[in-house]
This record gives structure tokens, sequence and C-alpha cells, in this order.
């Protein structure tokens, strides 16, 4: 299995995620919070797992049963999740 890392910026993507959804309903963040961390051992074990992104290093996964895409890297060190990023929005700066 690789690491799996967050960048600050992944950090606090999920962070704001987290708190948006718990002023409304703490239960459902604690779930959502849950499913991307399923995400995570995915990659653990499925570094791959996400669609690559032609001419560009960085691949995407949904976080299963929620609107989030993983963005994210990997190598042969691990993997770093770049961004957490609602799929409504317009595309985020990687760097």
């Amino acid at each position: 299995m690789k690491p799996v890392n967050l960048s600050r910026r992944a950090e606090t993507d999920l962070a704001e995620a987290v708190g948006f959804i718990a002023r409304e309903n703490p239960a459902a963040a604690i779930a959502m919070r849950h499913r991307i961390a399923e995400a995570f051992a995915l990659f653990a074990r499925f570094p791959e797992a996400g669609i690559a992104q032609p001419g560009q290093a960085e691949r995407i996964l949904q976080a299963k049963g929620t609107p989030y895409r993983l963005i994210y890297r990997s190598d042969m060190a691990g993997v770093v999740i770049l961004r957490i990023w609602h799929g409504a929005r317009s595309w985020p700066p990687v760097s």
C-alpha cells in the first residue's frame, strides 16, 4: 500500500466542506467526511483508481456518495491529494 497525504489546500478544502455541511446537518457532515476517507483508503490500495487528465499529472476521483471530487497525483512515493472540490463548482486551481 502507498501512503496517502493531503496537501494543505486539500486539508483546507475538506475542513471548509465539512464545516459548511455541519452548519445545517452535523450528521451529514460526518457521513460525508467518512465517504471521503473511504476514497483515501482506496488510493492507498489502488493509486491509479481515478481518471487520468490528458496532458496533466493529476487524476480525479469522485468520492462515492458525495458531490466531491478528489484531485490528486500518484507516484512511486505515494499519493498526494491536491484538492477536494465540489463537482458543481468551476475547476479549481491545483497549485
